[in-house]
Order: structure tokens, then C-alpha cells, then sequence
């Protein structure tokens, strides 16, 4: 089957007061266009892009499939991709605009269904760059059935490896636009 890659990107933006998959990074891609491309460059023969329903996203990505979800938010993204494809998973959420390839290959060359990075902020588990092997959708399933909505908890209860970062500041996001201008200078 091969690696999958899967960019979450259904968030409303509301403390951006935008989308921010549609936002512009530095380089000049949408923040959507530079995830699939990470995703890509680190080895996923396909990537899915999970809007929620009613989303407009008028970037037209070759190859890349769209899902919907039905704004259950990361939890409802994340299934709604990883159910097109019973494979390996590289989830990233569209606003990290420091995430690199070393960074996402970091993940990769490990036997456990949930790989994660310890976030620098809070040093708790980052699901929103991870890898979800095989069998990981039946436990998000099984976790939104019981109710489990917070990822971290997630993993957390169902053995993730927790990495440390190879690339500090990697995983930063900003929810604002005062974050998003000290973050790129943009």
C-alpha cells in the first residue's frame, strides 16, 4: 500500500480570522499546497486533503484526493481520510509553517501504530504531526464512538512513541494574526 499522507485542513480559522489552509506561507505556496508537498517529499505515494462539509477550497492540487468531514474536528478529519485507505498515515495539521521534511521523516521506521513528537510547549504529545499505522484508525473510531475526542488522550492511552524534536520549533502555529506575522515576518 505504501505511505499515505494526510492534511488536515478544516479548521474555521475563527481566532485568525480566516482559513488558514488558504493562507500564503513565505515561499509563496498555500499553507494546503506546502503541506502536501512535505508530505511528498517524505515519501507518501498519496495524499488526502480533510475539509469539513460546506468548506470552499478552490486550490486545484494534482493527485490529491479531498474528504469531508462533518466538523467534528481533528478527530472527524483524521477518520474521514484514513478511512479512504487501509495504510500507513503521516497526519499533519495545514498550519505549521516551519514543519520540514526531516522533521516528518523523524516519524518514520518505527513497528508502533502511533508515533508522535513531544510538543515544545507543553512537553505533552502532538498528534497533529504523526504517524498512524495500520490499525489506528479502528482505536480513533472505537475513541469517538466511546466519546474520546482529544487526541492527545488518544495516543496517550494507547501506547505512542513520543519523540523529541529533530527540528526545533518545527511544529509551531500561530491562531493569530500578531502570532502569524512574528512567526514568518509575513
Amino acid at each position: 500500500m505504501g505511505l499515505h499522507g494526510l492534511v488536515l485542513a478544516g479548521g474555521k480559522g475563527a481566532r485568525m480570522g480566516r482559513e488558514k489552509g488558504a493562507m500564503l506561507h513565505p515561499d509563496g505556496r498555500s499553507l494546503v499546497r506546502r503541506a502536501v508537498d512535505l508530505l511528498r517529499e517524505a515519501g507518501c505515494i498519496q495524499v488526502v486533503i480533510s475539509l469539513r462539509t460546506g468548506q470552499i477550497f478552490e486550490e486545484k492540487i494534482e493527485g490529491v484526493m479531498i474528504v469531508r468531514d462533518e466538523g467534528e474536528g481533528p478527530l472527524g478529519g483524521m477518520i474521514a481520510g484514513m478511512e479512504t485507505e487501509d495504510a500507513d498515515w503521516l497526519v499533519v495539521a495545514c498550519d505549521l509553517p516551519r514543519l520540514d521534511v526531516a522533521t516528518l521523516q523523524g516519524l518514520l521506521g518505527f513497528e508502533d501504530k502511533f508515533v508522535s513528537y513531544r510538543s515544545e510547549s507543553d512537553g505533552l504529545t502532538e498528534p497533529l504531526c504523526g504517524f498512524y499505522g495500520r490499525g489506528a484508525l479502528e482505536v480513533l473510531r472505537s475513541s469517538r464512538e466511546m466519546g474520546v475526542w482529544e487526541l492527545r488522550r488518544i495516543l496517550d492511552t494507547n501506547g505512542c512513541r513520543i519523540l523529541e524534536l529533530v527540528n526545533k520549533r518545527a511544529l509551531d502555529n500561530s491562531n493569530t494574526i500578531d502570532e502569524w506575522i512574528r512567526m514568518t515576518g509575513c
